[in-house]
């Protein structure tokens, strides 16, 4: 056993040594681990904002940003100054909007800064800073020599300050103690007369026709020198300035002229005149933008055109030659209109109009309305909108005021008190059932009234559907409130009376009291000694005993009917007359 395990190890050691005597086997090199991708970091550059001239506009900030992370949002802070905002961020263009106001305190402003910072996720928030001119005082920097008094032989006249039709106008008299007077006269009132001193004599020897002729005069007889702002109306064009002396001794029969009467002419700056074409355009339902084109002769310096509009869909934005006007979608199947006023100084508004047409694919918008019943102040109905998400315009109105100015018997006149604060209708979403339309107790005059009801906007300006309309005999159920007589007698002696009356068409809730206190001057009724007793429906008081020293022996008791407790409005009154005679 020995010999045999001897035997296999060197066996096994001549094999291995075998093995160890061979050519070694190659080994495929290992791959180098492959490192991770280093992180994207995002980056962001902001250009410098230029300086923005002193009238107001809208700038476009670029900026540029890499490696942006999804769902990280480019952030403007708030301005550090009111006169910088409506920020918006314009992603596919790499742009930061704004709008600023104008730096334009008068005569003139200083330059001025604002900042606001800009920030993207976890980067350093960057500052921008805005830096603005200041607005330029017209003397500066190249003054422009104050205009030279315009000498006369008794008067030193200065004009400033000239517009489309006011004037400043400074007059000093070379005498201190000169009376005169300074105005403005048309050259219609002038022609009336044979010389301009006929008229100044007429002017201050009948103070009268002064008042009823020449109303338009300012400051008269001053005994100093005068600075005063000429304003001149069409009526008064072509006109002037007038001024002369005159002596007064206490009486207007010994008035004279002084000096020499003076005409001078307003250098008033002409009237610009503004034109727009074309003055109305048609638009699809889609939104979009259109164009008017306008010019203006005789500009004023420093003046621009501003459009106005009441319709919250369209803006307006007014460059050198066009105004551009952009619309939203109409959402509706009716169409719309807006008006734009044009205004620029001195010059009637000029009124475009845009027309929108109704959106085909929506569906039109319809109401059921039923009267449930009707009474002297209001109306009970139910109405439905065909989509109960709508909100509408309910109400009612007199079928003779409908037919009449400024209606016409229109409904889309109607829908323009949309935009009144006295007629606006009730604005109402959703089915009503039972619902309560007051008419007002004043306002019924036995009449028809129309009830109507059509859908608006979210800016409840503007209608989107057709007016549904109702005509409604209303029941006259005034209430009627009255004593059993009119004038009550009572005796010398005086006591305890206590008067009837009836109420007719009294509603649930309302309520008789005194309608103010008596008319009790004399005391014929002791004071405080009225009483109400609404179960009874009766009035009690007290009379004193008779008074041979009064000049009047008689007093009136007043009551009314409120339709609620806390109206304030009577809905029908009574009055009842008290008449003591004597023994």
């Amino acid at each position: 056993m020995r010999f045999f395990s001897s035997f296999m190890i060197y066996a096994a050691t001549l094999l291995l040594g075998v093995a160890c005597g061979s050519d070694p086997i190659e080994e495929k090199p290992k791959p180098e681990p492959t490192p991770d991708p280093e992180p994207t970091i995002p980056s962001l550059v902001v250009d410098k904002c230029d300086v923005l001239p002193a009238t107001a506009g809208e700038y476009s900030l670029g900026y540029t940003l890499e490696n942006p992370v999804e769902g990280v949002e480019l952030l403007v802070g708030e301005p550090s100054a009111e006169w910088l905002h409506d920020f918006e961020v314009v992603v596919n263009e790499s742009l930061i909007l704004f709008s600023y106001d104008a730096n334009d305190e008068e005569p003139g402003s200083e330059p001025r800064e604002a900042s606001f910072t800009v920030t993207y996720g976890e980067l350093e928030p960057i500052e921008v800073v805005v830096s603005q001119l200041a607005t330029v005082v017209k003397d500066e920097p190249n003054p422009e020599p104050e205009p030279e008094p315009e000498p006369t032989e008794a008067f030193t006249v200065t004009f400033t300050n000239a517009t489309t039709n006011s004037v400043d106008v400074t007059i000093v008299a070379k005498d201190p103690e000169m009376r005169f007077v300074v105005g403005k006269l048309s050259e219609a009132s002038l022609s009336e007369f044979e010389s301009k001193e006929a008229w100044a004599e007429y002017y201050v020897t009948d103070r009268l026709a002064y008042w009823y002729e020449t109303s338009t005069f300012v400051g008269s007889f001053p005994s100093e020198g005068i600075n005063n702002t000429f304003n001149f109306y069409t009526n008064d064009l072509p006109g002037y300035v007038v001024v002369f002396g005159f002596s007064y001794e206490g009486e207007w029969e010994n008035v004279a002229l002084a000096t020499d009467v003076y005409l001078y002419e307003p250098p008033l700056l002409p009237i610009p005149t503004l034109t727009i074409t074309p003055m109305e355009q048609s638009v699809s339902p889609a939104e979009g933008e259109v164009s008017f084109d306008y010019s203006l002769e005789k500009p004023i310096e420093g003046e621009s055109v501003v459009v106005e509009t009441s319709a919250s869909w369209v803006t307006a934005t007014v460059e050198s030659d066009k105004i551009v006007v952009k619309y939203e979608a109409n959402p509706s199947a009716q169409p719309r209109t807006a008006e734009l006023i044009c205004n620029y100084m001195g010059i009637e508004p000029v009124v475009l109009t845009l027309t929108q047409e109704g959106n085909a694919d929506a569906e039109p918008i319809t109401f059921d309305l039923t009267i449930v019943e009707s009474h002297y102040d209001y109306i009970v109905v139910d109405v439905a909108p065909s989509d109960p998400s709508t909100k509408y315009a309910l109400g009612a109105i007199l079928r003779s005021d409908f037919e009449k100015y400024p209606y016409y018997g229109s409904d889309d006149v109607l829908t323009e008190d949309l935009l009144s604060t006295y007629n606006k209708p009730t604005i109402l979403s959703g089915a009503q059932q039972g619902y309560k339309l007051e008419i007002g107790a004043s306002d019924y005059t036995g009449w028809d009234w129309y009830v109507f009801v059509y859908a608006v906007d979210e800016s409840e300006t503007i209608a989107t559907s057709a007016v549904v309309r109702t005509l409604v005999d209303v029941v006259d159920d005034t209430p009627v409130l009255e004593f059993e007589t009119k004038k009550l007698t009572v005796p010398a002696a005086g006591g305890k009376f206590t008067v009837k009356y009836t109420l007719t068409n009294g509603r649930e809730g309302g309520v008789v009291r005194f309608n103010g206190a008596p008319m009790n001057y004399y005391e014929v009724i002791k004071p405080n000694s009225w009483t109400i007793d609404t179960e009874k429906c009766e009035v009690s008081f007290e009379v004193n005993l008779y008074d041979e020293l009064l000049f009047s022996h008689d007093a009136t008791i007043f009551i009314a009917y409120y339709a609620s407790e806390d109206a304030t409005y009577a809905d029908a009154t009574a009055s009842l007359k008290v008449e003591q005679i004597a023994e």
